[in-house]
C-alpha cells in the first residue's frame, strides 16, 4: 500500500467514522450503549466519530456499524493501467 493509499483509506474511515455519529445520534443511542453494544471502548468511538483518532482502525468502525445494524460494503478496482499492485 503506498502512502497515497493510506491516506485515502484513513480519510474513508474518518468519513465514515462521522456517518457512524449520525447514525447513532438518528437511533438515540449514547456512546455508552454504543460501546457496550459494539465491545469498543467510548473513547475510541468518540475519537472515531470526531475525526480526532491518529490512526483510525477500521476494525473498530467495522464493529461499530455492525452494532449500528449497518453493513460495510468494500470494493476493490484496478489500477487504471489494468495492474494488480503486489
Amino acid at each position: 500500500m503506498t502512502v497515497t493509499d493510506s491516506s485515502r483509506l484513513t480519510s474513508q474511515v474518518l468519513f465514515l467514522g462521522a456517518k457512524a455519529y449520525e447514525l447513532r445520534t438518528r437511533k438515540r443511542l449514547t456512546l455508552a450503549q454504543l460501546a457496550e453494544q459494539s465491545g469498543r471502548s467510548e473513547r475510541a468511538i468518540r475519537s472515531l466519530e470526531k475525526g480526532s483518532a491518529a490512526n483510525p482502525q477500521l476494525a473498530t468502525l467495522i464493529d461499530v456499524l455492525r452494532a449500528l445494524d449497518v453493513d460495510l460494503v468494500l470494493g476493490v478496482r484496478p489500477r487504471p493501467d489494468g495492474s494488480l499492485q503486489k
